[in-house]
């Protein structure tokens, strides 16, 4: 099967049956592995009506989407190459910005 099909489009079916089966946004999303290596992951999400804003901009939600996926994909080939149990968890987003809503008199 490796010979077959390219190391990105075996990643790109990878990811879809993860998000199919575990997380249903990354399937809705539909993200495409464009270059993989031990070091680097590199997605594409297409800009369409499922991903686009009012403001013909890409939501938040997706962008947090494809940046998650490229840490955690590598993180969890790593983590079957080496044949451990190890669950991962994600914890916070930081912005570097607050966000609180102040009403001025």
């Amino acid at each position: 099967m490796a010979n077959f099909f390219s190391i990105q489009t075996i990643a790109t079916m990878q990811m879809w049956l993860f998000g199919f089966f575990k997380i249903p946004l990354i399937f809705f999303c539909r993200p495409r592995v464009v270059n993989i290596s031990s070091q680097s992951l590199e997605v594409k999400i297409k800009l369409n009506r499922k991903t686009r804003n009012h403001l013909n901009s890409m939501y938040f939600g997706v962008l947090s989407i494809g940046a998650d996926l490229t840490g955690g994909f590598l993180a969890m080939q790593h983590i079957q190459n080496k044949k451990t149990k190890i669950l991962l968890i994600f914890k916070d987003f930081f912005t570097g910005l607050d966000f609180f809503n102040e009403m001025e008199i």
